[in-house]
């Protein structure tokens, strides 16, 4: 993914967001803490679950369509 022309690993998000069990408020708050300003959220959604693979990886394509 790019934003602000640099490029962001899901990856690094994927794993931020976990750490902090919160509102979206103080969740935005601690994000701020561990990942670069472009690498922040822009839009949020809160599924019920994560759609992931049998390894247990976030399947992003199908989290998009979701979102769509």
């Amino acid at each position: 993914m790019i934003s602000g022309g640099e490029n962001i690993h899901p990856g690094e998000i994927e794993q931020a967001l976990p750490a902090h069990p919160a509102s979206q408020e103080a969740l935005q708050a601690h994000l701020l803490q561990r990942l670069a300003r472009f690498e922040q959220p822009r839009r949020w959604f809160w599924p019920a679950q994560l759609p992931k693979t049998a390894l247990g990886k976030v399947q992003r394509k199908l989290l998009a369509q979701l979102h769509s």
